[in-house]
């Protein structure tokens, strides 16, 4: 949790600052550009990402402990399961389950790589947008042309950390329900009390 959802936020934050700031002390208006392509890159798409795949992540995490809890019971209650003639519906519930949890993480692994495509878009649509501001600056002297593949690369490379933004909310679904279900376990009252 901390890892994959706290410290993206925080590290996009700092290298958005700092980008904005670099690019606008050349010229303003490249740093309110910048700007407003990393807020859509690590807000509004994230955002998005999490919208689309929460109820994707319930699922996964809410399948895998029903998976688990079979596979256990599967191979503890095997010699059970054989004497009554039922293995092959518990294997078959749990080729089921299998396949929930396959299509789960499809879905999620298919919203992460559109995420993923349209942030890489957004990042060359910023330094592509920040070089056709720049050149006009150059041409007219207000900056000196040994910056101007500097503007650019500093957008594009200020993205680095505002892409992981999309997988961090997604992360946060999955922590949310993850954490859910353990204290749902720790708030369930023992079958046998202790004398």
């Amino acid at each position: 949790f901390y890892l994959r959802v706290v410290i993206p936020p925080l590290a996009a934050a700092l290298v958005t600052i700092l980008a904005c700031v670099i690019l606008g002390s050349f010229e303003i208006w490249l740093g309110f550009v910048l700007l407003i392509f990393m807020l859509l890159t690590g807000v509004v798409l994230p955002l998005i990402t999490r919208w689309l795949s929460s109820a994707s992540a319930q699922s996964l995490i809410s399948t895998r402990a029903e998976m688990n809890a079979a596979l256990v019971d599967e191979i503890q209650g095997m010699a059970d399961l054989v004497a009554y003639g039922v293995e092959e519906r518990q294997q078959a519930r749990v080729m089921g389950l299998s396949e929930q949890l396959f299509r789960a993480q499809e879905r999620l692994a298919i919203i992460r790589g559109m995420a993923n495509g349209l942030g890489a878009l957004l990042t060359g649509m910023a330094g592509l947008t920040v070089l056709i501001l720049a050149i006009p600056l150059v041409t007219s002297g207000a900056i000196d042309g040994v910056y101007l593949a500097l503007l650019p690369l500093t957008a594009i490379v200020a993205f680095e950390a505002v892409q992981p933004l999309a997988q961090s909310f997604q992360m946060l679904e999955a922590s949310q329900a993850a954490a859910k279900r353990v204290f749902e376990l720790i708030d369930t009252p023992p079958i046998v009390s202790d004398p």
